[in-house]
């Protein structure tokens, strides 16, 4: 016993053993008595058998109720979370227990897109107007985005106006390759005093309601973002009056045959126009602007009637198209555009 216990103690010595020969049996060793062992530390340290299995029971408790640690946070963190999910997923949500059964109504940011896994699109129409239906009319809703391929109907979007307009949604930004009737919907001539933060964009040219003489004012509006969108009127920013964020890509000059853009507000920061097409004077009205990026064929006279005062940085770029053919023009348009900031 003393030779065993004394060879136990050093670390063994990995040389290769021979094959066991199954006819012979193991020789037995002696072996302490765990079992009493253990229960002799028990005793001394005032363990009780009782006590081992009440142990076992709340490992048990606790880690069913890690499982189940979602349903456990407050309601204003799941909002938060369902809020960087698109509806079509959010919506799943409701089946994971009650608690989350009509918490999907009541998210204060909805993001509806055709991609997110709809194989039709007249199935994605249906699915706007049922999940718009369903929210909650107490929760206020801060964003809405839509996007949707492929042509618009007049009716899925004149309902996404109509209920951002007449549930008080402060930013919406919407973007679809084209509308049936070449417009988006007439109910934007409405006056908005909720809304701070507008985004169209179109890959098709469309005609805008919002930018029409007779449309209502937005007096919250300060970020306006366009893009493919037709403007028609000769002073088509004036009906916001705190706009600070002015962003037109792609947006062709119709109707006045000149083709001057006029830019009248009174609190723009930002200012960025970027077209394909040509621009022959752009017009200022804007004595805060600050930051100012155009592009364009030409580089086009610049008036700023009211002066720039505090304009701190000014991008000017050209996708040199057509430039070439006579420089010296060229150059006498961009010392202008120089000498107007």
């Amino acid at each position: 016993m003393d030779v065993i216990t004394s060879c136990v103690k050093y670390e063994p010595i990995n040389l290769p053993l021979p094959r066991q020969n199954r006819s012979v049996k193991a020789a037995k060793l002696p072996v302490t008595n765990t079992k009493v062992n253990n229960k002799r530390t028990r005793d001394e340290e005032g363990i009780k058998p009782a006590d081992v299995d009440n142990a076992k029971s709340v490992r048990t408790e606790h880690s069913s109720s890690d499982v189940d640690v979602f349903t456990n946070l407050p309601e204003c963190l799941k909002l938060h979370i369902l809020s960087f999910l698109d509806v079509k997923y959010a919506v799943r949500t409701s089946g994971l227990s009650r608690t989350w059964k009509s918490l999907w109504t009541s998210i204060p940011t909805v993001n509806l897109d055709c991609d997110g896994g709809f194989k039709r699109l007249n199935i994605f129409d249906k699915f706007v107007h049922k999940s718009l239906s369903l929210r909650d009319p107490v929760m206020k809703l801060d964003r809405l985005t839509f996007t949707r391929r492929g042509i618009s109907s007049a009716k899925i979007l004149k309902e996404v106006f109509n209920y951002t307009l007449s549930h008080n949604v402060k930013e919406l930004e919407l973007w679809i390759d084209t509308s049936r009737n070449g417009s988006w919907p007439d109910c934007l001539k409405n006056s908005s005093n909720s809304l701070t933060s507008l985004k169209l964009r179109s890959d098709v040219n469309v005609y805008c309601p919002l930018l029409e003489p007779q449309s209502g004012p937005f007096k919250n509006l300060a970020i306006l973002h366009l893009e493919g969108t037709i403007i028609s009127d000769s002073q088509p920013f004036s009906r916001f009056p705190v706009l600070e964020k002015l962003t037109l890509i792609d947006c062709p000059i119709n109707e006045t045959g000149d083709h001057n853009l006029n830019i009248h507000a009174l609190k723009l920061l930002e200012l960025k126009v970027s077209s394909r097409e040509w621009i022959n004077c752009l017009e200022l009205i804007t004595p805060n602007l600050k930051s100012f990026e155009f592009q364009a064929r030409n580089f086009s006279e610049l008036k700023a009637l009211h002066g720039l005062p505090v304009l701190q940085t000014v991008a000017i770029d050209y996708p040199n198209i057509g430039l070439h053919i006579n420089k010296k023009k060229t150059f006498e348009y961009l010392l202008c555009l120089f000498s107007g900031v």
